[in-house]
């Protein structure tokens, strides 16, 4: 009946504290701990009996509290191009940041699958000698995820293969590879 559906689906839901902060996609969704949306808006208790956590500093938090505290979600980590959460999504790619209760964080990554911000950061060149000028964090951003193999923004398509890839300006992997060339 109703009663056994419920009783399943909160059985296998990532939405506890052990659940999301294992590592582990529980919930077979490809989203992991605190980047599932089920553990991020959980308002299961944090302090559990028999938890994770057992002092009493969290009583009456919940996991969605817990997740946020952990979050990369403020403009420096969701800019930064480092996996600040170790979540495996980096800066715009992360749930935590797109959906980021700042609003300019926000809407900087509404602008770009690349993160535009990112172009006010100098990173080093990874394709330069040491000591070679840096360079737009976003130029090195790009230049990965269009040849990491992935379909990294899931539309089907890898690399310079995927139009973001292939007639992206910015990006030096795919010249001479571009799309419908």
């Amino acid at each position: 009946g109703p009663a056994d559906v419920v009783a399943f689906c909160a059985e296998r839901a990532e939405a506890t504290i052990e659940k999301c902060s294992n590592g582990k996609d529980d919930d077979g969704n490809r989203f992991t701990d605190c980047s599932d949306y089920s553990c991020s808006k959980s308002e299961e208790p944090l302090c559990a009996p028999g938890g994770k956590f057992r002092d009493d500093s969290c009583d009456g938090l919940t996991v969605a509290d817990y997740c946020s505290l952990i979050a990369e979600n403020t403009f420096e980590e969701c800019s930064d191009g480092l996996d600040t959460d170790s979540n495996g999504y980096a800066d715009c790619q992360d749930n935590s940041c797109s959906q980021s209760d700042d609003p300019a964080v926000r809407e900087a990554c509404a602008e770009s699958h690349v993160d535009e911000g990112l172009f006010s950061i100098e990173c080093e060149d990874p394709q330069a000698p040491a000591g070679s000028p840096k360079i737009p964090c976003a130029v090195v951003e790009i230049d990965k995820r269009c040849s990491d193999g992935n379909d990294n923004d899931r539309d089907g398509f890898v690399d310079c293969d995927d139009w973001d890839c292939g007639w992206n300006p910015h990006g030096r992997v795919c010249k001479g590879k571009t799309v419908c060339e």
